[in-house]
């Protein structure tokens, strides 16, 4: 009898563990949070038959600073600088200011963000965004 409540709370103990859920790992909120760099950002303008593509990369001093406070603080292109709200919806888009973007990568040291905006059927937009830490 002894060796059998011995195993009941042996086993109950190995599903209780195995079933528990990592409560450490950080949401993606978390994960955002802190000073970025920027990057680079990448636009794809298609108007018709017209096909731009334009990359401009970050100077020195350009960052986003993700806040707790669901407020994002930035500076861009060594001059404007602009706050915002931002959130998160499920784990993989960032709406900020009003528009979406899908997180396409998010680590410890770098993130990448990718948004589409169609006009009509043969006019869109769309941009990439890297930051890093």
């Amino acid at each position: 009898m002894k060796t059998n409540r011995i195993l009941f709370f042996a086993l109950l103990a190995a599903i209780s563990f195995s079933a528990c859920k990592d409560d450490d790992e950080p949401t993606v909120q978390q994960r955002l949070q802190g000073v970025w760099t920027f990057e680079k950002t990448i636009d794809h303008d298609v108007d018709g038959a017209l096909d731009l593509r334009d990359t401009t990369y970050g100077v020195s001093g350009d960052y986003v600073d993700f806040r707790s406070d669901n407020k994002v603080y930035s500076r861009y292109a060594g001059l404007n600088y602009d706050t915002s709200n931002y959130s998160i919806v499920g784990s993989d888009k960032l709406v900020l200011d009003g528009d979406t973007l899908t997180i396409q990568s998010l680590t410890n040291n770098s993130a990448q963000f990718y948004s589409r905006v169609d006009s009509s059927a043969t006019e869109y937009s769309e941009s990439w965004i890297y930051l890093k830490k």
